[in-house]
């Protein structure tokens, strides 16, 4: 008999969802529609119905509080009550519910490379503090070399969203050098009309410099920002060297479930794609118009990204 919540009865859309088994899908609906119950709902399915054992599942969205929510409403649905007698039982089942960046944390302990996290404003006074050290030319005739940090500290963001490395953005300096792109506005409008190309170009230079001198320095000292946590833990389970750290992640994560999906990024796709391998069991939910870190790098693009990454003629919709 079709697998059914007990308090409610789910509409033909969220039914489709809840019954899908194998393969990846991607669920868009709008403000209200019962995203985050069909989520709860499927994880119970898969427990109840014994297509997937609870060490087997990942649930992640992208705050406590939400993962908080989650986490009661599975036990709801699951147990009947979210007492916290009950939420601890069903947390002692092996049910991993959380937050991408506190799962990718216990990633990086369970590999022994836990580090000290640091916050925007610790990395900018680490930066300020070393401000000779970075020998800049251009950035420093800002209005205050402040000014220029606290864009580097949001251009390290991107990069971290986008899985560039220093490697990558030095690749990028040479082909602008080489004239194979063209050239980019690195300052204000009035200031970028009168910059010449070498200038410009030393403008790209520098950066690089400091991007590779701030992960060097973060590095060196064991520190690391949230974004780290997530790109740090997409190079462990990348490593070669080290497949155990990735067969044991996948197994931990047969199936996995995003919530929220439309704050999601380039990084955290790629993770979800190398925890799910070759079945591609993921199930993401979300709407595009409720994105909220659209500076970060998540917009509804995401959902084009999804599509790409999982194959748009395999992904159930």
């Amino acid at each position: 008999m079709p697998w059914q919540p007990r308090e409610f009865e789910l509409t033909p859309q969220q039914k489709k969802a809840v019954d899908h088994i194998e393969g990846p899908i991607l669920a868009v609906a709008g403000a209200g529609t019962g995203k985050t119950t069909v989520l709860a709902c499927r994880v119970v399915r898969l427990i109840e119905d014994k297509l997937a054992d609870p060490t087997e599942i990942l649930a992640v969205t992208y705050t406590r509080n939400s993962a908080r929510d989650l986490l009661k409403r599975i036990a709801r649905l699951w147990k009947g009550t979210d007492d916290p007698a009950t939420l601890a039982q069903v947390a002692n089942t092996g049910l991993k519910v959380g937050t991408f960046h506190s799962y990718c944390y216990s990633l990086l302990c369970q590999a022994g490379q836990r580090f000290e996290l640091i916050d925007d404003k610790d990395l900018y006074v680490l930066l300020r503090r070393r401000i000779e050290d970075l020998n800049l030319q251009y950035y420093i005739k800002a209005a205050t070399p402040g000014e220029f940090l606290e864009g580097l500290i949001g251009f390290f963001k991107r990069c971290h969203d986008e899985l560039r490395t220093p490697d990558d953005y030095d690749a990028y300096v040479a082909k602008l050098e080489s004239k194979q792109i063209p050239l980019p506005r690195v300052g204000h409008s009035k200031q970028a009309e009168s910059m010449s190309d070498d200038e410009i170009l030393g403008r790209c230079h520098e950066v690089a410099r400091v991007f590779r001198y701030a992960e060097d320095l973060l590095a060196s000292e064991n520190l690391g920002t949230y974004s780290h946590v997530i790109t740090r833990a997409i190079a462990l389970l990348r490593d070669e060297k080290n497949a155990a750290h990735l067969k044991r992640a996948q197994q931990g994560a047969r199936f996995v479930l995003i919530d929220e999906f439309q704050d999601s990024n380039v990084a955290q796709i790629e993770l979800a794609r190398l925890l799910v391998d070759s079945q591609a069991n993921v199930f993401a939910v979300g709407d595009p118009d409720q994105a909220i870190y659209r500076f970060r790098g998540a917009t509804a693009g995401a959902f084009d990204h999804f599509l790409k990454t999982f194959g748009t003629a395999r992904v159930k919709r």
